[in-house]
Order: structure tokens, then sequence, then C-alpha cells
């Protein structure tokens, strides 16, 4: 199992987002606790195991550099931030069924394609 997520905000200020940053890091140890536990309930040889693990460990240094600061008065800054938050909501069965198009983030990505560039 494996999920991917991004938020993309365009211009504005840019400042330091404490509330972002531990949204996406609570979404990123979710994601990483359900990978590890399905790898531990399905049938994973040794060496997928060996493969995936480092990949998992490094996910959320990954995604604290990515989202060290962020445009906190973009128009795409709150949206984001519940769609974060809805997500990491989630049971891990509802994650590896790829159940991740919750209401916060049907928002988030209907104003982000209003806010894209042409």
């Amino acid at each position: 199992m494996f999920f991917s997520f991004t938020l993309a905000a365009g211009a504005g200020g840019v400042a330091h987002a404490d509330e972002f940053v531990d949204a996406s890091m609570q979404l990123c140890e979710k994601v990483k606790t359900c990978t590890l536990e399905s790898m531990n309930v399905e049938e994973v040889t040794p060496e997928i195991r060996d493969m995936v693990m480092p990949m998992v460990e490094n996910m959320c240094a990954s995604m604290r550099r990515n989202y060290q600061e962020v445009p906190t008065g973009h128009a795409l800054y709150k949206p984001a931030l519940a769609c974060m938050r809805s997500l990491s909501a989630l049971s891990c069965e509802e994650i590896g069924r790829n159940r991740t198009q919750t209401d916060e983030c049907k928002k988030y990505e209907a104003q982000a394609k209003q806010h894209a560039p042409s």
C-alpha cells in the first residue's frame, strides 16, 4: 500500500506555518503506520520489505523539508489544512482501500482548480 498526496498553493506571503507542518507530519505518520501495518499483515517477502523500509523511514523527513514554509495567507491554505486533517482521521483500512476523497479534500481540489494558472 502506497499513498501519495500533494498539496499545492500558489503565490502569497510566505510565513512559517507550524500548524501546516504539524498537520502534514500527522498525515505522514498515519500513512507510515498504515504502510508498516499492511506489510505486517500481507505476505511481503523480505526483499520487498528491505526495499520499502528506507522509503517509509524517509517519507516524513522528506515531507518535513517540503512543508517547512507555506503561504499562510493564500486562499488554499485553510482548505489544504482541512484536507490533511481529514485524511489523518481516516482509518488504515480506508487508506488501504484508497478511500481518500474526503469532503474536505474534494473542496480543496475544487478550489485548487480555480486557483491553477491557465
